[in-house]
This record gives C-alpha cells, sequence and structure tokens, in this order.
C-alpha cells in the first residue's frame, strides 16, 4: 500500500520562520521601474508583522551583483532544518536558454554596455539556482514569490555584425519552473507573460498588492490563498495578467501566518 505522503501541517508551522526580500528599481532610464521599491519595503514589513525574520531586518533594496550574491549566500546558510523559508524578488527578471534570471541593478556587462543574453549567466542570478541551494538545506516547506515579469530591454546576441544587433529585444517575462519538493512558486503572471508594475496613481505592482492584502488573513492555507489573489488579480486586470503557481508542498494546511483564538476580524495590521 502506498504511504500517505500528506500530514497536517498546523502544529509544526510555527518554528523558524525566515524570509529574505529584495526590491530593485533602479536599473536606468530604459529600464526603471517605478512600484518595485515600495512593494517589498511593504512586503517585508508585513512578513515581519506575521512572524518571519527578515535577512537584514528589512527589505534589501537596488542590489547590484555581488550585493545580492552575497545577501543569498548569508541568507542560504542561515537556514535550518525544518525552516519555513520565503524569498520575495520584485524588479526585472529574463528568460533565457531555457533558465530564469533575476536582473541585479548593475544591468551592464564588464564593458558598460547593456547586458545581452551571453552575458545572464557571469552577470544576472539564476532563480533555479536559488531554490536549488535552499533545498540543500532541507527546509520544511520554501515559498517563492517571483513578481519580476516585466518587460526588459535585453541586447540581441543573435544577429552577429548586424547593426541590429545592439537594439534592444523586449524579453517577455518568465517560463515555468519546476517546483522542488517542499516547494511552492508564484510567478506574478503566466509563462512568456508581462506583469503589471501598477496602475495610474497605484503604489504597489497588481500582483503584490493583492498578495500583502491575502497574506494578512491569519490561519488560512497558503494554496488557497494564492487562489484568491489569483482571483483578484484576474478581476482587476480583465483577465490580461493570470498569476501561475507550481507547487510540491507535501503537508496540508500549510499557513504562514498563525494566530490563536476565532476573533480574527478584530486583527489589524
Amino acid at each position: 500500500m502506498m504511504a500517505n505522503t500528506e500530514y497536517n501541517a498546523s502544529s509544526r508551522n510555527s518554528g523558524h520562520k525566515i524570509a529574505l526580500v529584495i526590491g530593485n528599481g533602479n536599473y536606468g532610464p530604459e529600464n526603471s521601474l517605478e512600484n518595485t521599491i515600495n512593494d517589498a519595503n511593504e512586503m517585508a514589513k508585513l512578513l515581519k508583522k506575521i512572524g518571519f525574520k527578515i535577512q537584514g531586518d528589512k527589505a534589501q533594496l537596488d542590489l547590484g551583483y555581488s550585493a545580492m550574491k552575497h545577501i543569498l549566500v548569508d541568507f542560504q546558510a542561515s537556514i535550518k532544518k525544518e525552516s519555513m523559508v520565503l524569498f520575495y524578488f520584485a524588479g526585472h527578471g529574463v528568460q533565457s536558454n531555457n533558465r530564469n534570471y533575476l536582473i541585479p541593478t548593475d544591468n551592464f556587462n564588464e564593458n558598460n554596455a547593456p547586458l545581452r543574453g551571453s552575458d545572464l549567466r557571469g552577470r544576472a542570478i539564476d532563480a533555479e539556482n536559488i531554490l536549488d541551494e535552499i533545498n540543500d538545506r532541507h527546509p520544511f516547506a520554501t515559498f517563492f514569490f517571483l513578481d519580476c515579469c516585466r518587460t526588459y530591454d535585453l541586447r540581441n546576441d543573435d544577429l552577429r555584425g548586424s547593426r541590429s544587433r545592439d537594439l534592444p529585444q523586449h524579453s517577455h517575462g518568465l517560463i515555468t519552473m519546476p517546483a522542488k519538493v517542499g516547494s511552492l512558486i508564484a510567478f506574478a503572471c503566466a509563462p512568456g507573460t508581462t506583469a503589471d508594475d501598477g496602475r495610474d496613481g497605484e503604489v504597489h505592482g497588481l500582483f503584490t498588492k493583492y498578495l500583502l492584502e491575502h497574506l494578512k488573513t491569519p490561519n488560512e492555507d497558503i494554496e488557497k490563498l494564492l487562489r484568491r489573489v489569483r482571483n483578484d488579480v484576474l478581476k482587476a486586470s480583465r483577465e490580461e495578467q493570470i498569476p501561475h503557481v507550481t507547487s510540491l508542498l507535501t503537508y496540508d494546511h500549510i499557513c504562514l501566518f498563525e494566530q490563536e483564538g476565532n476573533d480574527f476580524p478584530q486583527y489589524k495590521i
């Protein structure tokens, strides 16, 4: 008989909860983003209020390549076995050769030229490698929230010898990324599409706006919460933006925010 791999995790949610929150927006005039700094700051504040220890005690903002590498190494070293781990990134992300890359703010190569596809392995952060490094430390559960599917101008590697090679080539969104056992990945939009960085007058990107709203709900399964986020984004965008989730969580009813008692409407954040 096959063993039952689903467990009630409610008694195991209140252990070591840690998060790394990064927001990059200052990419220069061609690729700057308006709301990612607000997104990251508010996400870090909320996660702290619901019991997460934040790496560096606050959101990490406008990080270059070396700074992103260093903070990731420090964060990974802090993970304990059975930790609940959350990684949030707001900024630019691109796909190249079936990999997803998170773009640092020093988004130029060693010749001070804008990034090309061939530069990404040495000048951007491979998102799947982050997940692999976290998974190697055997946490209880890992949550990846990627609000980085904006249009990004990536120089064209393929048009060698052509004047068009130095013209920007728009990179549209990310590709789907397989979750590791015990992890959940939430993308701001469907593979190959782009996310809304915020409507006129808004201070948050559309995905993060509703993520912030629903993560405040106590004692609720995270996968249910993300379905509500998706539905709200669908409605607000008139179905132009569709958040995408891949999950291999092995426990039932994992809550990011636990609160004792039943008087939930009185809770204020």
